[in-house]
């Protein structure tokens, strides 16, 4: 089974260096607007396509967390933090548990992996208790309508919809 699992991130590794380009990551990470001094988790981070131009973004003083449940993943993106001099990301493996203390983060990017999360629920549990009282979770898809997914997580009860723009939806908590 893991051979099969190794094969596939390889798989995705390789098709992301054609399809996540600047043009298309860039857009992603302006709307989303992480500021100096956040503290951002990167859920699904797969091979850090958004995870280290963010780091870039939040700068010395604010942090990225990026996490992935295939442990290929995270050794991906400490190599690739490690080869771009990148020392405020930091990996983790796993599932759906962050070892965040509550209310730490202020943004969790939920980007093209929200159809991998079941059950839904759980996971948006999990993210509104890492999230800040005015974090946001930042939502953006590739293969699925923006509004359709983010009607599907206001649905859930944890946050409502503060804004949608062209290649973001951007969620608050609900009180």
């Amino acid at each position: 089974m893991s051979l099969i699992r190794n094969w596939h991130f390889y798989m995705m590794a390789f098709f992301f260096k054609f399809s996540r380009t600047p043009a298309k990551i860039q857009p992603v990470l302006i709307q989303a607007d992480l500021k100096p001094g956040d503290h951002v988790v990167d859920y699904g981070a797969g091979t850090g396509s958004y995870s280290i131009p963010s780091a870039a973004l939040v700068g010395p003083t604010g942090k990225i967390y990026a996490a992935d449940i295939h442990p290929l993943a995270t050794r991906y993106i400490q190599r690739g933090a490690d080869k771009a001099h990148l020392s405020n990301i930091t990996t983790i493996t796993t599932d759906r548990s962050l070892p965040l203390p509550d209310s730490s983060v202020d943004k969790v990017l939920l980007i093209d992996v929200m159809h991998h999360l079941h059950p839904l629920q759980d996971f948006l549990q999990e993210f509104y208790r890492v999230l800040t009282p005015k974090g946001n979770l930042i939502l953006a898809v590739d293969h699925f309508n923006l509004t359709t997914s983010a009607n599907q997580l206001v649905a859930a009860g944890y946050f409502t919809v503060q804004e949608i723009k062209t290649a973001v939806a951007i969620f608050q908590k609900k009180e």
